[in-house]
This record gives structure tokens, C-alpha cells and sequence, in this order.
């Protein structure tokens, strides 16, 4: 995380960005959350598929616990003022849906006016992401930061 705010940084100081979004798909968007609780010049999150809570994750699939990790579960009230946007794949067996409405419903409540999500019919953790966002990203931002 500290090296992905780094790269941010050096972004930064090489171009004139008025605003920065972050986006980030599966555990990118953990990534992006992540990032978004340690720096204050984050205008929104969007995130695809995106892992909220590694911790009801592993336990839903029976996996071992990400005991090194750290999880965005543990920074929401860092994160629940800055607009977002969780796009969750309704044919999702990686992260289903169920999993991340329970996680949003806890962001919800931490800040109801700066958090949305919705449900994408007939995508799944891995197939059509690219071709969703890029026919609506520049839609899917702006909608973000008006």
C-alpha cells in the first residue's frame, strides 16, 4: 500500500490531475480502499468485484484467514466521507453479492449519503468488467464527483 501511494505521488507531481478516483477490481479493491484510508486528495472509490471484508471472505469460502493482510473492513470510518461506488458482479461466485451488500450496509450506516452500489446482471467475477466499463466509465466517474 505504501508503495501504491507512492506511485500515486510520483503521478501526481508529473501531471495536473484536479481530481483522483480510484478504482480497482477484486482485491484491487481492497487496494484502492486501503489507499483511500492512509491519503487526504482521494475524490472517489470505485470498485469492481471488489473484496470489502477479507476476513467474512475466507470464512464464507473455508479458506485460511489473511492474518498478514490488512483489511478495508478495519478502515471504513477512515473512508465512509469519501464518495464511492461498488459495482458488484451478480453472477459472482469469487465475491457474491451477498457478501459485499452485508459489508455495504455497514458502510451505509457509517456515512448513507457517500456510498452506493449496484448489482450488474450477467457478469461474473472474472468475464465482462472490461467491456462494462469501458462503454460507461467517464458516466460512471462523473456520476461519482458531481
Amino acid at each position: 500500500i505504501a508503495d501504491m501511494s507512492l506511485a500515486i505521488d510520483q503521478l501526481l507531481s508529473q501531471r495536473e490531475h484536479q481530481r483522483v478516483v480510484l478504482v480497482g477490481g477484486s482485491g484491487g479493491g481492497s487496494v484502492a480502499m486501503l489507499l483511500a484510508a492512509r491519503r487526504n486528495d482521494i475524490d472517489a472509490i470505485v470498485t469492481l468485484s471488489g473484496l470489502l471484508n477479507h476476513r467474512t471472505w475466507t470464512r464464507h469460502h473455508k479458506i485460511s484467514p489473511l492474518g498478514q493482510s490488512l483489511n478495508p473492513a478495519d478502515f471504513y470510518p477512515q473512508i465512509a466521507s469519501i464518495p464511492q461506488l461498488h459495482l458488484l458482479a451478480g453472477d459472482d461466485s469469487v465475491i457474491p453479492v451477498q457478501l459485499s451488500n452485508h459489508e455495504l450496509a455497514r458502510l451505509t450506516y457509517l456515512s448513507p449519503d457517500t456510498v452506493s452500489w449496484r448489482e450488474i446482471p450477467r457478469i461474473d467475477h472474472s468475464c465482462c468488467w472490461g467491456r462494462y466499463w469501458a462503454a460507461d466509465y467517464r458516466g460512471i466517474v462523473d456520476g461519482l464527483l458531481k
